[in-house]
């Protein structure tokens, strides 16, 4: 028996593997945590375990923050990632750590802010941060979701690995294995304005280099198929080496 675990946004993903609806397969819907209890404990008891004390006050605000939002576990998991960073060595997580980082809402912007600057500091990297948006970023459906990319293709531009090393250190960009990498979370994409901004104007161009790459794979497939029997390649051609108005 084989469990898989797959956030929402993905399965037009997963539709696009399985060629078929990803929703008449057989998946059980695990509905997020909303509740105040709930939520008091995903924020409370990482700070108990690493023995940091964080004030009640800064509980009660976050949950009700997170309870107001949709979507926002990610959001949360980066605020209290800050939090955790701008603690207090003595006092812990206080109401006034909590001011500094904006909370909720504003976190992925604050977060962001650093890397921002970096790329506003040299012209030249405004064409690199384009360039890393592009490898990042893809659309399905009118949606804008993550995209893995290679680290070593990535750092092959210097302007674009001090960009990755700066993402990387406000927990925007996350490391899936030794070779890739990825935005750390969809929530992102709508919440950090350069981001959103640019993926809106690309979003066309995304979609259709989506599709190409899709029609790509299809084609080396049939290829490697049709190789592989070569009575059926006298016989026939696949459909997908065919161009349309032979079909």
């Amino acid at each position: 028996l084989l469990v898989l675990t797959l956030r929402s946004e993905f399965y037009a993903r997963l539709s696009e593997w399985l060629h078929h609806p990803a929703r008449e397969t057989r998946l059980v819907n695990l509905e997020p945590i909303r509740d105040e209890a709930g939520l008091a404990e995903v924020i409370r008891r990482p700070a108990e375990e690493s023995g940091v004390a964080i004030d009640t006050a800064v509980v009660a605000d976050l949950v009700r923050q997170a309870g107001a939002m949709t979507n926002s576990l990610p959001l949360l998991a980066l605020t209290l990632r800050r939090l955790f960073e701008r603690r207090d060595p003595v006092q812990g997580i206080t109401p006034a750590t909590l001011a500094d980082t904006g909370g909720i809402a504003h976190s992925v912007a604050a977060a962001a802010d650093p890397v921002d600057k970096a790329i506003d500091a040299r012209p030249a990297r405004a064409m690199a941060c384009a360039r890393l948006f592009a490898a990042l970023a893809t659309v399905v459906e009118g949606v804008t979701i993550r995209r893995t990319a290679e680290v070593a293709a990535l750092r092959a531009d210097p302007e674009i690995a001090i960009l990755v090393d700066a993402m990387r250190t406000q927990g925007l960009l996350t490391d899936l294995d030794e070779a890739h990498v990825a935005i750390a979370h969809e929530a992102v994409f709508t919440h950090w304005p350069r981001l959103t901004d640019w993926c809106q104007h690309f979003a066309v161009k995304l979609d259709l280099r989506r599709q190409a790459e899709l029609a790509t794979r299809d084609w080396h497939h049939a290829v490697e198929v049709e190789r592989g029997d070569v009575q059926s390649l006298r016989q026939r051609r696949s459909d997908v080496l065919r161009w349309g108005w032979e079909r």
